[in-house]
């Protein structure tokens, strides 16, 4: 294991500590843990990525139009979501088909950050698990996971 990854282990594991000794909530133990999750990944991968309010990353890798969707518009895109650990869990790559949906159809964290990206544009958005699929996610995805979506915004 090196440097980099011993001191992210040691921090987590410090997270964990104090929020089981100070008595975090499990939606406040999750979250935290997310973030510190989110935050050494980009720190490990050199990402530039930015933070909202409410906890989403992301990361601009390539802008486009200049035109962005509304959080209600019907998005046309292509996808690969993956864990931290980079195991891929879905993706549209594979058979180069997109796929088109309504942002008020899908997870809270597409919801806010699909529009973060103009039409052409591509980005990452780095999704705690309160805004992806929580504890309850659907068959397949891991439980309270941080999700990694790298996003083409084809169309809108």
């Amino acid at each position: 294991m090196n440097s980099k990854n011993m001191q992210a282990s040691f921090r987590l594991f410090l997270l964990l500590s104090i929020c089981l000794c100070f008595g975090c909530t499990d939606n406040d133990q999750v979250h935290q843990l997310n973030i510190t999750e989110i935050k050494e990944y980009i720190e490990i991968n050199n990402l530039d990525a930015m933070e909202t309010s409410s906890g989403l990353h992301y990361v601009i890798s390539k802008e486009g139009d200049g035109t962005h969707p509304a959080s209600n518009a019907t998005v046309t895109v292509l996808y690969e979501g993956k864990y931290t650990d980079g195991v891929i869990f879905d993706t549209t790559y594979d058979d180069n088909e997109s796929i088109s949906f309504g942002l008020n159809e899908v997870i809270a964290g597409w919801t806010e950050g699909i529009p973060l990206l103009s039409r052409g544009g591509e980005g990452i958005l780095l999704i705690p698990s309160e805004l992806g699929y929580g504890s309850n996610p659907p068959g397949g995805v891991r439980s309270n996971a941080v999700l990694i979506f790298r996003v083409e915004l084809l169309d809108y």
